[in-house]
């Protein structure tokens, strides 16, 4: 059999890049060392939406270019993804904290199907949820650590462990099928400055924990990024500029520019909100400004091409410096 996507040398795959797609590779040996990194498939499928018309690559583009775009796009990526887990974490700390508090340290207790909504809008089920737990301890499958630990050494499995190997997915949905008093309660904790209606608060955090979530994976996995966008997940314009700073977003950004909805700037104000502490905040800005500075936000003619990209596909703002210095300050009185 001929396969339609036959193995290629190095050197073939440069040639492909040149005569195929138009890519302007004028030092050979170091396109063939940016392949060994950025791969093909990365550089043409990747960056395909950023830098192809028709199948070829844009007047002038050069790998040089694409591959330096590539390293800040990474960077980037690299700051957010580590954020996401705290984020995360954070999240899984507090639905375990008032699962206890509210139900008891014991998986018979907060699994409890009598102390959850059965459903929600028939797509959501406890019993699925359940389910995904017991498959987890039953040792029906290897069971993870540190559930594995405490099946082995203590008589129960409290929610701060089991939750660990929960997944991020199971996790949101389970705010859908809490009951009130446990679900404001966890509210209040992930959004305690949200001067919104309760509802609103609700549907902004699960919109906000799913796009960290769809995120997150997509960086995890090495999936096309920057040009990603949730379908089903979407911030609220108007809850967005409700309780977002002024110095990170304003009502002509999303009114004129149509940002901060479900693009990359969203994800970054939606990490921000639900960091929660100010101290780590002020190192989520500072790990971000200090990218910026060191790359997309430099005078030198190359970087502000990056920059002008990577502003327009992704939603941030190109003045984002001064937003994120001002923001800084803001939380720091």
């Amino acid at each position: 059999m001929e396969y339609d996507k036959p193995f290629k040398t190095y050197r073939e795959q440069i040639d492909i890049l040149k005569n195929r797609y138009g890519l302007i590779i004028e030092d050979e040996d170091f396109a063939e060392a940016a392949l060994k990194s950025l791969t093909y498939y990365d550089l043409v499928n990747g960056y395909k939406d950023c830098f192809m018309e028709k199948e070829r690559f844009i007047e002038g583009m050069t790998i040089d270019f694409i591959y330096l775009f590539s390293l800040v796009d990474k960077g980037i990526q690299s700051i957010l993804f580590k954020y996401s887990t705290i984020v995360e974490n954070s999240f899984k700390t507090k639905l375990a904290y008032v699962l206890a508090e509210n139900l008891g340290v014991h998986q018979d207790e907060y699994l409890n199907e009598r102390c959850f909504y059965k459903s929600y809008n028939n797509k959501l089920f406890f019993s699925d949820f359940k389910r995904h737990c017991n498959d987890i301890y039953s040792g029906v499958k290897p069971i993870p650590q540190p559930t594995k630990h405490y099946m082995q050494k203590h008589n129960h499995i409290p929610p701060w462990i089991l939750l660990k190997n929960v997944s991020f997915g199971n996790t949101i949905n389970l705010i859908r099928l809490l009951q009130a008093s446990e679900q404001q309660k966890l509210i209040q904790m992930l959004l305690p400055d949200a001067a919104i209606p309760y509802n609103n608060k609700v549907e902004f955090t699960i919109s906000s924990l799913n796009i960290i979530r769809e995120y997150r994976n997509k960086i995890a996995h090495n999936l096309k990024f920057i040009t990603f966008k949730p379908t089903r997940n979407k911030l609220s314009p108007t809850i967005t500029t409700k309780i977002v700073s002024k110095n990170l977003l304003r009502w002509k950004d999303i009114n004129k520019n149509k940002v901060a909805v479900h693009d990359i700037y969203a994800y970054i104000l939606a990490l921000d909100l639900l960091l929660g502490d100010n101290y780590i905040r002020r190192c989520f800005c500072r790990e971000l400004l200090g990218l910026f500075e060191a790359t997309i936000l430099l005078e030198e003619e190359v970087f502000r091409a990056i920059g002008m990209h990577y502003f327009k596909i992704t939603g941030i703002p190109e003045n984002i410096g001064v937003r994120l210095t001002n923001y800084m300050k803001e939380i720091t009185k």
